[in-house]
């Protein structure tokens, strides 16, 4: 929560406050005249709510989750444990996939924090 004068320049940084009955209460009285931002972080509890820019991260993380039951399924049969198959039906090559799509997903997520802008979640 920042303090914003006249001209748009912050001028207090507010942390200790308490939220009560979604109300915001000060240990001191603000001065009259600033503009309160307020920064929050929104869970999106309905797909709709998803910006579009997270599709694509959440088609790949729903593959991650198909590879893993995948796997789960294939290893109770020894014939996918034990021969290996080079069309990619065998538990090493479903593992190594399923490694892959981690490393991708943790590096998508982090690009998205990374440059998902407020205008991006309507906090302009």
């Amino acid at each position: 929560m920042q303090f914003l004068d006249s001209n748009g320049n912050v001028s207090a940084t507010v942390t200790d406050y308490e939220v009560a009955s979604r109300q915001f209460i000060f240990p001191f009285a603000p001065a009259s005249g600033y503009t309160i931002r307020l920064f929050c972080d929104k869970m999106f509890l309905k797909a709709a709510e998803v910006p579009e820019i997270f599709d694509s991260y959440l088609l790949e993380y729903m593959m991650w989750q198909a590879w893993k039951v995948l796997e789960a399924d294939r290893s109770k049969y020894y014939r996918y444990t034990s021969v290996a198959k080079p069309e990619g039906g065998n538990l090493p090559s479903i593992r190594a996939t399923i490694e892959r799509l981690e490393l991708s997903l943790a590096r998508r997520l982090n690009a998205l924090r990374r440059v998902r802008k407020p205008s991006f979640i309507g906090l302009q």
